[in-house]
């Protein structure tokens, strides 16, 4: 693992969720450019890497949202990337299509467990919260496709032969 790029990867992304995915939303809805990351990473890396990496983009996703306790972006997308980086080890995930969909379904999972998490603040689930999570979702699972061959290049990774 390249963690300098890994690192300067994290924060271009940080700063981005924070100012540019504000411009491109749709209906109030934007992509999460780190729940993408953190797929990329949980099949492209080794388990360990996968490991440290979910878990410190998690720690970037607490820090940018200001307004939340710190915890839940942690907890989510650490055990989620987790959970993919040992399923890669078993179920190999390659081609666009199911890289989409694995997003997808990380998406709704981080954001259920976010959601769930939240609630021991005392905030309710709204029918609000459920089109965020579910919009968020689908918008960062179609921006998946592209931005899966910019990490793959900006971090010298050769998409086809993944470590296992």
């Amino acid at each position: 693992m390249r963690w300098l790029r890994f690192g300067f990867l994290i924060v271009l992304l940080s700063i981005l969720q924070i100012d540019f995915v504000r411009i491109i939303s749709v209906g109030g809805v934007y992509p999460n450019l780190l729940l993408v990351a953190m797929v990329f990473f949980a099949l492209s890396s080794t388990t360990t890497d996968a490991i440290i990496t979910s878990f410190s983009i998690g720690l970037a996703v607490d820090m940018i949202n200001v307004g939340h306790v710190m915890g839940p972006g942690i907890l989510s997308f650490g055990l989620l990337g987790t959970l993919l980086a040992y399923l890669n080890r078993v179920v190999e995930i390659r081609g666009i299509g199911f890289e989409v969909l694995t997003v997808f379904i990380s998406g709704v999972s981080v954001g259920v467990i976010f959601a769930l998490l939240e609630t021991f603040r005392a905030v309710k689930i709204t029918a609000d919260t459920k089109i965020m999570v579910f919009g968020t979702a689908v918008y960062s699972g179609l921006l998946a496709a592209f931005l899966f061959r910019f990490f793959a290049f900006v971090m010298k990774v050769n998409v086809g032969h993944h470590k296992r």
